[in-house]
């Protein structure tokens, strides 16, 4: 589709900071896909703590996140997907 763009970005979980590498998910996604599965711990745009327990490898998290926290998380592989028209 022209003028379509996906942004993948691997986001390494973290409970404070900025940038992936410390749990913030840098821009508006679609969902985070997740590599190995397990438990994972997130925040919305609206700063609410949200558990997803035994994530399976392979699932699509639809949502509007702002950061994976690293406490509660085991789920591991996690890459944010967003696009942007």
């Amino acid at each position: 589709m022209p003028g379509h763009r996906t942004t993948h970005v691997s986001i390494t979980p973290g409970d404070s900071g900025e940038g992936a590498s410390n749990g913030e998910i840098p821009y508006n996604i679609d969902y985070l896909w997740v590599g190995v599965g397990g438990d994972l711990a997130l925040e919305d745009k609206d700063g609410t703590a949200i558990t997803y327990s035994n994530v399976p490898s392979g699932t699509e998290v639809w949502g509007s996140f702002t950061r994976v926290n690293d406490t509660n998380t085991d789920a591991s592989n996690i890459v944010a997907v967003g696009s942007a028209f």
